[in-house]
């Protein structure tokens, strides 16, 4: 017999665990809650714990909608079973008259924190004897005397319900009304319950492979195979965790709790929020697809959480860093520039320095995309979805970027010139589009070995390509850009409206005009002034070929 994850044997007998979600554990009080169920029999064990884990999920749900302990008596009744005028405090209950119940005989021990717990929750089932009766939809009843051995009493009266259900209904007999809740046998909370209404069951392994199916529509193009790829191996660790053999409308909040809580120890927080809305986007899926009941709330919600101050002090630490004015010197002085392999990968880093763009856009680029703007006439750089590969991290990523002056100084719009009379189509010809890191992969190859040779190193977090967009964002506002300026040049969301406040030229409000963009940032960005590049000296590096070919 498979145990369900929630039970385990001890030497002493079978023992109830589960898990308190990370962040329940400072309502609730602990980590994990444990019970001894006082039997060695598998089968008496697993009843035990099915009712205690499927009590214990339906409070863990409650409280992590925010539902105070007692804040209401609805919500009293659906955590507990008790009203406000009920429950007086842990192991104490008042009666219907308001008045104290006596005190409870002292144990012989004393009640553990879980039972007590447990105790105010309405979870415990706590048996005393008395004569149990199990009866069928038809009327028929078997009874019996509990004895000392509960576990026997249990498993006789499992067998007698078992019994009444095999046998055949008798002769022109009429379905009886239910029997009365009080004459229902315990083991009736034990037994595994009906399919919901409307769900087709699924297991979570068929089901997987269909959302999988169903998503690879919308990862289609071939350097969106990493985030397929992600997507597939968050699922496939999911349904090793919870089991393949599973059906998905079973699957609660405690069960992905447990994944999650389980991946926190391998991985950091930003990948498990990653994973965590891939989960979300699973069972918004199942729901769709009739898998999972549409009146429960997504199990994958709320598990892990980063705020933004957080985000951006792991991002500190693990993530890219902006290079500092001395190693910007050093990256572009022309006797070490000189060493980095093809013009192509020259030229990413020189537009990564002025743009803030990400690798990835870049190397999308078409020579479409390069030149002045129909409306305004600005040259720019236009990133944007118009392309069999393109793609865009985000909406607010399609932009366009005004070009620098020593872009074009340097020879930018002459190597475009260049690549079309050679007949291509892209800015960065030979790159590979169906590389597993996307077509920027190689570039960023080039430009790590680059670093690795200058012995250019982080004090903390990493050094690449992406360092340069760290550096774009940081100039400008060591310039005192305004916040939607620079979201607009580099791509990013949208947080606030321009203002005029934002440029001594009083641009109006709502204005997005390209020459207004570069206006306010372009003049920040001069790093030639900043004794960083040398357009004389590196213009003959820039225009050295094509690197058609060039890996």
């Amino acid at each position: 017999m498979r145990l369900p994850h929630y039970l385990i044997r001890r030497p002493g007998g079978y023992a109830f665990r589960f898990v308190v979600p990370l962040r329940l554990r400072p309502v609730f009080g602990r980590t994990v809650i444990k019970h001894a169920l006082h039997t060695h029999d598998p089968a008496i064990a697993q009843a035990w714990a099915l009712t205690l884990a499927r009590r214990y999920q339906v409070a863990f749900q409650e409280a992590a909608r925010g539902h105070a302990m007692k804040v209401s008596d609805a919500q009293l009744r659906r955590i507990t079973g008790k009203t406000a005028s009920e429950i007086d405090e842990i192991g104490r209950v008042l009666p219907d008259d308001g008045t104290e119940a006596k005190p409870a005989q002292p144990s012989s021990r004393d009640a553990s924190p879980d039972e007590e717990m447990a105790d105010a929750l309405g979870l415990t089932d706590g048996r005393t004897q008395k004569d149990w009766s199990v009866t069928d939809a038809y009327g028929r009843r078997l009874e019996g005397k509990d004895t000392d051995d509960p576990d026997a009493d249990l498993r006789r009266q499992f067998a007698a319900s078992q019994h009444l259900e095999g046998l055949p209904p008798p002769a022109g007999a009429v379905v009886a009304a239910p029997a009365p809740a009080a004459a229902l046998p315990d083991v009736t909370d034990m037994l595994p319950k009906g399919t919901p209404q409307g769900v087709k069951p699924k297991s979570l392994k068929a089901a997987a492979d269909d959302w999988m199916k169903t998503i690879a529509i919308k990862f289609d193009k071939p350097n969106q195979g990493k985030n397929l790829r992600a997507h597939r191996r968050t699922i496939d660790l999911f349904t090793a965790s919870a089991g393949p053999r599973t059906l998905v409308h079973t699957i609660d909040w405690a069960t992905v709790s447990e994944y999650v809580q389980g991946r926190l120890l391998k991985i950091d927080t930003s990948t498990a929020i990653n994973e965590q809305a891939w989960l979300r986007d699973f069972f918004e899926w199942a729901v769709k697809a009739k898998h999972y009941p549409k009146e429960l709330a997504n199990p994958a919600d709320g598990h892990v959480s980063q705020t933004k101050a957080e985000k951006n002090e792991a991002s500190q630490r693990n993530g890219y860093q902006a290079f500092t004015l001395p190693q910007l010197r050093q990256l572009f002085d022309p006797a070490n520039f000189v060493r980095m392999k093809g013009t192509r990968n020259r030229w990413m880093a020189v537009l990564a320095l002025y743009t803030g763009a990400r690798a990835k856009e870049l190397a999308l680029l078409e020579l479409l995309d390069v030149g002045p703007d129909a409306v305004e006439g600005v040259p720019v750089l236009d990133f944007n979805l118009l392309g069999e590969f393109k793609t865009l991290k985000t909406r607010s990523s399609a932009r366009k970027t005004p070009i620098h002056p020593d872009l074009i100084a340097l020879g930018l719009l002459e190597r475009v010139d260049a690549l079309r009379a050679d007949e291509q189509t892209q800015l960065f010809p030979g790159l590979n589009m169906d590389a597993r890191n996307g077509p920027s992969a190689a570039p960023q190859r080039v430009f790590t070995r680059y670093l690795e040779a200058l012995k250019v190193k982080p004090r903390t977090g990493m050094l690449g390509l992406h360092s340069f967009r760290d550096t774009t964002i940081g100039a400008l506002k060591a310039a005192k850009v305004g916040q939607s300026w620079r979201e607009e040049y580099v791509g990013h969301d949208k947080t606030e409206r321009k203002s005029v406040k934002d440029t001594p030229h009083g641009t109006a409000y709502d204005v997005e005009t390209l020459a207004a963009l570069a206006e306010v940032c372009h003049p920040h960005l001069n790093w030639a002034d900043k004794g960083v590049i040398d357009i004389t000296a590196l213009r003959p590096l820039l225009l050295e070929g094509l690197d058609n070919d060039e890996a």
